[in-house]
């Protein structure tokens, strides 16, 4: 009986030994993974620190985009300060060379003349041109033949000062 006992005590410690053998191998395994969690950890808190950043630089370019948008804009608000809005032409009046048809058919403009204070409504169906002043230059007076309704033409700034 004995010997009967003494077999299945060895057949039982061969059991806890290889049950202990499995729990050291999941005891290691359980502390690679601990490590390796560690490590994703530090990882994943490492990249959220580099958005947030890139997030506050974006944040900062939006803003000046923004900033440099306003600017343009009020660049050329100014810039078109200096042009003159003349109404009541006729469609295609100019034909193909703007300039020469200024020159040839409006006064000198001078800021003071009184065609460029009046500030008579036209009508909803006249069509409207945009010169800059500087590209007028000395000509004939207003008076050509080839404009009809010489009396209805209004010469304004385009934005008054």
């Amino acid at each position: 009986m004995e010997e009967v006992l003494s077999g299945e005590i060895q057949t039982l410690k061969n059991m806890i030994e290889s049950s202990n053998s499995a729990v050291n191998e999941l005891r290691q395994d359980i502390t690679r993974q601990t490590e390796l969690g560690k490590s994703l950890q530090g990882r994943m808190d490492s990249m959220n620190a580099n958005m947030r950043a890139v997030k506050h630089e974006v944040n900062t370019h939006q803003q000046e985009i923004t900033d440099l948008h306003d600017k343009l804009v009020e660049m050329e608000d100014r810039s078109r300060r200096c042009n003159v809005r003349l109404v009541g032409l006729p469609e295609s009046a100019e034909g193909e060379n703007a300039v020469q048809f200024l020159q040839e058919h409006l006064p000198e403009l001078d800021p003071s003349h009184p065609r460029l204070m009046e500030s008579k409504k036209p009508a909803a169906h006249v069509s409207t041109a945009v010169v800059k002043r500087h590209i007028v230059h000395e000509h004939s007076s207003f008076g050509s033949s080839d404009i009809k309704n010489r009396e209805r033409i209004l010469i304004e700034p385009e934005h008054p000062v």
